[in-house]
Parts: structure tokens; C-alpha cells; sequence
């Protein structure tokens, strides 16, 4: 037997489980397929990072959609995602990263995200214990911040399951395409066919869109992170705090501190899992002592690693692509927490055959083919200089955010 229903979503990471919320209030019927369990994939194993600080304005607006989102989910849903509002600061050494920095916090002005400039002093300020040798200055939001990726991921795919969306748990296996149509996807022995089918996949939709005969240029990478096991002395709650110089992301994580750091090596055939590398952890560890004295003897608590879904502009894919019934939403480059609930809407939209709100037909796939509607994403990476300078002397440590 074959299960119908009006749209099919492949996928249950961050952008899955929004996209699947905003179609069932919609009144449509829905059904997600995920391998494992919700939040089972990459979406819950980074850094939670939520900030509007952007290059490209389409990103900033979306991204600014999912910070009202994230705010206002306790009082919406009821639960608690560990969203602190504390901020989101981008440190740098040189004049060409505070050039594109300032380009940056200019487009954000514009939309209406306080970003600011802060100097050495201010930045001492805001994070404890911070030695700010060689940096040049910072940007600073301050409705930018964190949550607890995990419980986000959870607490949407619960919310969707409420206003009806059903979730089946089974490793898809098969795409039958017939004509110019996904005729069926087959999923733990049973067979599921829709109106319209979503690949939402992240770091694995490249290897599902092969399945149906297509290429996305989506390339995973590996994202690791790790917590060391003691807060900062003073105790604060710092923002999250990207740091150019050195390449490294971090925050506090209860009553430890969370560095976000990862490799540039591409994974081609992406595995369901993959684990952090205790040798990298040497390097990670002797890289934020540098910004963090007081780091210098603290142990590792924990660590896990994931992947993220790179696309060559930095930007994700959003739109009908491949087939007649085929709606992709995936290669968020490491923002997928940053805009993919601000763009589940607009993503509604566009598949139900409504006009968006946002232009976000500029991140179709075609523009791969042809005219770029969108410039690359400058932003994407908060260590693009010290990744540069890194790759010059044979080293592809980097952060990845």
C-alpha cells in the first residue's frame, strides 16, 4: 500500500520540522520521513548560534524573522529551548575583515539590526577575561545570541506534530520518478507518495537527490565541537563571540564553555554519523588560551561533531528543482539555525503556489546556471581570513558557523 498525503518532507533537521509546522497550520497534510529520530541529524550538533549579521540583505531579513521566532517561542509553545539573548560579537585583527565587517553592519542598519561597533575596551567589557592582543576592534548585536540546537530542533518538530504533521521514522531507500514527476519514495519497506515532495535532507540531500536522478552542489564538512569542563571565573553568561584571529566560535554552556571549531576537508559521501578528533582538540585548545588565559587548565568535558551543507555561494537552495513536484530546501552553509525557521514561511509559501513576502526566489538552484540572484555570503565562515591564512601555510583547521 501507498500512504498519501499532500506534501512529503524528507528530513526532520531544522529546516524539516519548521517547514513541516507552517504547511500544517496551513491545513495541509503532512508526513516527515528521518532515518533515526527527530533532531537526529546535524541541526542538533552545533553551536546554536542565532545572529542577523549577514552580508547579503535577504539573509539579514530572514534572519531577523528567526530571531522574533526563537524569542517568542516559550510564550508560544511552552517550552524552554535555552535561548539566551546575550548577543552575538565578531572579533577581528585586520583592516580588510573590519572593512567588510562595517559593509556589513551597514546592510544590517538598514534593515533595522542594531549592530555596533565596539572597541578593545568595550570588548573587555562584555566578555570576561578576554585578552584583546592583536585584535583590531569588534561588531557587536545585541539581540543576536544562542540557543540549545537540540531542544530547538525537538520543540518544532513537537509543535508540528500537534498542529498535525505526522512524523514516520524509516531510512528511505528509493525515489520512483516517473515522467517528470517523484511518483513515491520507499521507506522502510512502505511506499509514500505526495503533491509535493520536499528535499530537506541537509549535509544528505545531494546523495537523495541522486536517488531521483539530480545533482544539488551541496558539499558536507565536518563541524566539531567542543566543551570544556569550567566556566569562565567571573561567572558571566558571555555572547557568542566569533573570533577572526584565531578562527574559533564561543559561549558558555552552562558550567562550561562551548568552542565551535571544524575542518574544511569535504566529507563527499556524507555518513549517518561522525565523531569529533581528539588530536584537533590539542589545537583548539592551545588557540582560545590564546584569547582565554584562564582556559589554559581547563579539562574537556564533552565533545561531538557534525556536518554542515555547503553550497558554492555560501547560500541556501530554496524552490522547485529537478522535477515537477520537487521543492528543495537544503545547503544552508552552516546557518541553518540562523535563517531556516525565519524562511520556513516564506518556503510555505512559495511550495503552496503563494507569493512570498521575502524575495526568496533569488535563492533558487538556477542561479548556479545562470545569472547569480544573490552575491555569496561573506559572513558564512567567522574565521574566512584566519582560514585563508591557515590554507596558505598547509593548515585547514577552521572555524565553521
Amino acid at each position: 500500500m501507498t500512504e498519501t498525503s499532500d506534501v512529503l518532507i524528507l528530513g526532520a533537521g531544522i529546516a524539516g520540522v519548521t517547514l513541516a509546522l507552517e504547511l500544517a497550520n496551513a491545513g495541509r497534510s503532512v508526513t516527515v520521513l528521518e532515518r533515526r529520530h527527530v533532531g537526529a541529524g546535524s541541526s542538533s550538533l552545533n553551536a546554536g548560534g542565532v545572529r542577523q549579521q549577514f552580508s547579503q540583505e535577504l539573509n539579514v531579513r530572514v534572519a531577523s524573522r528567526t530571531v522574533e521566532r526563537i524569542a517568542s517561542f516559550r510564550e508560544r509553545y511552552g517550552e524552554d529551548i535555552g535561548h539566551r539573548q546575550v548577543g552575538y560579537l565578531l572579533a577581528y585583527e585586520s583592516a580588510a575583515d573590519e572593512d567588510l565587517l562595517r559593509a556589513a553592519m551597514a546592510v544590517q542598519n538598514r534593515c533595522d539590526v542594531p549592530t555596533r561597533p565596539l572597541t578593545l575596551d568595550e570588548v573587555a567589557e562584555v566578555v570576561p577575561g578576554i585578552d584583546v592582543g592583536g585584535l583590531r576592534g569588534a561588531v557587536f548585536c545585541p539581540t543576536d545570541g544562542y540557543v540549545d540546537p537540540r531542544a530547538t530542533v525537538t520543540g518544532f518538530g513537537r509543535a508540528a506534530r500537534r498542529a498535525g504533521a505526522r512524523f514516520v521514522l524509516a531510512e528511505i531507500t528509493a525515489i520512483e520518478v516517473s515522467g517528470n514527476r517523484a511518483v513515491a519514495v520507499v521507506a522502510g519497506g512502505q511506499r509514500f507518495s505526495a503533491a509535493a515532495v520536499v528535499n530537506a535532507a541537509g549535509p544528505w540531500a545531494a546523495r537523495l537527490a541522486r536517488l531521483y536522478g539530480a545533482d544539488l552542489p551541496i558539499t558536507p564538512m565536518r563541524s566539531e565541537i567542543f566543551v570544556l569542563d569550567h566556566a569562565l571565573v567571573q561567572g558571566r553568561v558571555t555572547p557568542m563571540v566569533l573570533d577572526y584571529q584565531l578562527g574559533l566560535a564561543f559561549h558558555t554552556e552552562g558550567r562550561g564553555l562551548l568552542i565551535s571549531a571544524g575542518i574544511t576537508d569535504p566529507v563527499p559521501e556524507a555518513p549517518p554519523t561522525v565523531s569529533p578528533d581528539p588530536e584537533h582538540f590539542a589545537d583548539v585548545r592551545a588557540r582560545i588560551a590564546r584569547r582565554l588565559p584562564e582556559t589554559a587548565g581547563y579539562g574537556l568535558a564533552q565533545s561531538w561533531a557534525g556536518l554542515i551543507e555547503v553550497t558554492p555561494d555560501n547560500n541556501p537552495i530554496i524552490g522547485w528543482t529537478h522535477l515537477d513536484n520537487l521543492f528543495t530546501i537544503a545547503g544552508f552553509s552552516g546557518h541553518g539555525m540562523c535563517l531556516a525557521p525565519g524562511l520556513a514561511p516564506e518556503a510555505a509559501r512559495l511550495l503552496q503556489g503563494e507569493r512570498p513576502q521575502l524575495p526568496i526566489e533569488a535563492y533558487g538552484l538556477e542561479r548556479f546556471t545562470g545569472r547569480p540572484s544573490i552575491q555569496a555570503e561573506e559572513l558564512w565562515s567567522g574565521a574566512r581570513a584566519y582560514e585563508l591564512r591557515q590554507h596558505a601555510q598547509g593548515d585547514r583547521h577552521h572555524d565553521v558557523m
